[in-house]
C-alpha cells in the first residue's frame, strides 16, 4: 500500500513533509524557499541559490565543500528556480546513500541536513554582504541562464505568451528574472536579499527515500529555531483569473519555423473546473501520442511540426503551443480551434477518453520510481493546497466522465494569441 506523505509544522510557515520508501538506496533532501514574484526583486532572489551553494563558514570554498560532499559518500548538492503560479521556488537540495550503507555506522542523513543547513543559515557573508567576486561569478552565470532561454525558440515563445496573457499579473515574471536588472547587483544587495528571503519566505522542507526522516527534521527543527522569521501573508494560493478581451501578439526573430501558442482561460470564477478534469480535458485534446491535436492537426492535416496542450493547474489556464511553416499560420489556428470545438461538444471517441485516462492514471504510478519525481509531485500538491496519495490522485482520474470533461473545456475560452514568426 502507498505510504501517504507526513507534513509536520516546525515553526511558523516552515513545514517539513517526508515520504519514506525502502526500495530506494540514496536520501533526498530539499529546502524550499517561496516567495512572491515580484519584479523588483525576481532577479537578485534568483541569485540567491546560486550563491548559497558556493560554500559556507565550515566549507568556505569549492575545494572544501566538494571534500565535504566526498566524505558524505559521493553526496550531490544542487541549487534551483522554479515557479510555481504567482510563486518564486529557490531551491537547495542534496542526495546521498542512505545510513544503511554507511561503512563505520555514521549518519549520512545527519551530515546531509547539517550541510544544507549550514549553506541556508550560515553562508559565506561578512559584514552582511556576500564575497564580491562570488557575485561577479554567479551574475555572469545567471545572466548566461536568462540569455540562454531565447536560444530555445519553443520555450521562449511559451515564455513571451505567458507574457502577454497574464500582463501585469506576477506569473506572467521570468523565474530568472531580467538581464537589464543584473548590473545593479552588488555584494550588499545581495546579502539584504538573503536576509530578507531567509525571515519572510514560506519555507518547505522535503525528505524522500528509505532512512529515517526524523533525523533531519530534529536538525532544521532546531537550526531554525534561532532564526529571526516574519513570514509574508501573502504567500497563499495563486489567484485565479477569468478571460477578458481577446490579447493578440507577434514577435519577429531570425526563425524559420515560426511558434503558435494559443492560450486558453475559464470564462469566469464562478464555474471553474476541478483540476482533474481540467487534466483530462487537455490530455485528450492535447497531452498524448493519440490527442486529437496530434492525430488531427499534425498527423492528419500536416499542418504543424508538434502541437501540444498543457494544462497549468496554478494558474488554472491551458496553453497551446505549435511549430507551424509560415504560410500556414492561419490554417494551423483554424484547426487548432476547431479541435477544441469537438471537445466542447464532447464529440470525441471513447477510446480517446478511456486512453487518455489510462495514460495520465500511468504518469502518476510512475512517479513513484523515482525520487526525484515524488519530491515535485508532493512539492506541487503542497502548494496547492492537495492532500492525497498518488494512487488516489490516480482513481480520481478514473472516475472522471464524458460530461465532466465537456463540463470542463465549455469553462475556457481562448485568451491569447501570439506568433513568432521570421524576419524583421
Amino acid at each position: 500500500m502507498e505510504k501517504r506523505l507526513i507534513r509536520e509544522k516546525l515553526l511558523d510557515e516552515i513545514h517539513f513533509s517526508s515520504l519514506t520508501d525502502p526500495k530506494f538506496k540514496q536520501n533526498r533532501i530539499s529546502v524550499n524557499l517561496v516567495v512572491p514574484l515580484r519584479r523588483e526583486s525576481v532577479t537578485t532572489n534568483a541569485l540567491i541559490p546560486l550563491l548559497l551553494r558556493r560554500g559556507y563558514a565550515q566549507c568556505p570554498d569549492f575545494t572544501s565543500l566538494n571534500q565535504r560532499l566526498s566524505a558524505l559518500y559521493g553526496a550531490v548538492l544542487d541549487a534551483d528556480v522554479g515557479k510555481a503560479g504567482d510563486f518564486q521556488l529557490l531551491s537547495l537540495s542534496i542526495r546521498s546513500l542512505d545510513d544503511r550503507y554507511a561503512l563505520e555506522g555514521e549518519s549520512v542523513i545527519r551530515g546531509c541536513a547539517e550541510l544544507l543547513c549550514g549553506l541556508l543559515l550560515d553562508p559565506k557573508i561578512e559584514g552582511g554582504r556576500f564575497d564580491r567576486e562570488d557575485v561577479a561569478i554567479e551574475c555572469r552565470t545567471l545572466r548566461e541562464i536568462i540569455q540562454s532561454e531565447i536560444n530555445d525558440k519553443r520555450t521562449y515563445a511559451l515564455r513571451r505568451a505567458e507574457e502577454v496573457m497574464y500582463g501585469t499579473e506576477a506569473c506572467g515574471l521570468s523565474k530568472y528574472g531580467y538581464v537589464e536588472d543584473i548590473d545593479a547587483i552588488t555584494p550588499d544587495s545581495a546579502g539584504e536579499a538573503y536576509r530578507r528571503l531567509l525571515h519572510t519566505a514560506r519555507i518547505e522542507i522535503l525528505f524522500v527515500g528509505p532512512g529515517d526522516p526524523s533525523v533531519a527534521k530534529n536538525i532544521f527543527a532546531g537550526a531554525f529555531a534561532k532564526i529571526y522569521r516574519d513570514p509574508d501573508p501573502t504567500i497563499r494560493m495563486a489567484d485565479i483569473r477569468p478571460a477578458t478581451a481577446l490579447k493578440e501578439k507577434t514577435d519577429c526573430l531570425e526563425v524559420t519555423q515560426a511558434k503558435l501558442v494559443l492560450g486558453f482561460r475559464p470564462k469566469s470564477k464562478d464555474a471553474l473546473p476541478t483540476r482533474d478534469a481540467s487534466r483530462l480535458m487537455a490530455a485528450i485534446y492535447g497531452g498524448t501520442p493519440i490527442s486529437r491535436l496530434f492525430m488531427h492537426v499534425r498527423e492528419e492535416k500536416s499542418l504543424c511540426y508538434y502541437c501540444a496542450a498543457r494544462y497549468d493547474s496554478g494558474k488554472g489556464v491551458m496553453m497551446v503551443d505549435s511549430g507551424v511553416e509560415m504560410d500556414k499560420v492561419e490554417e494551423a489556428k483554424a484547426a487548432i480551434l476547431e479541435q477544441f470545438a469537438i471537445m466542447q461538444r464532447g464529440a470525441f471517441t471513447e477510446d480517446e477518453l478511456r486512453h487518455s485516462i489510462l495514460a495520465l492514471q500511468n504518469n502518476y504510478r510512475t512517479v513513484p520510481d523515482s525520487a526525484a519525481a515524488l519530491e515535485l509531485c508532493y512539492l506541487a500538491q503542497i502548494l496547492e493546497g492537495c492532500d492525497r496519495t498518488l494512487e488516489e490522485a490516480a482513481e480520481a482520474i478514473g472516475r472522471l466522465t464524458r460530461e465532466d470533461v465537456v463540463q470542463a473545456a465549455n469553462a475556457f475560452t481562448l485568451d491569447t494569441v501570439y506568433l513568432l514568426k521570421g524576419g524583421a
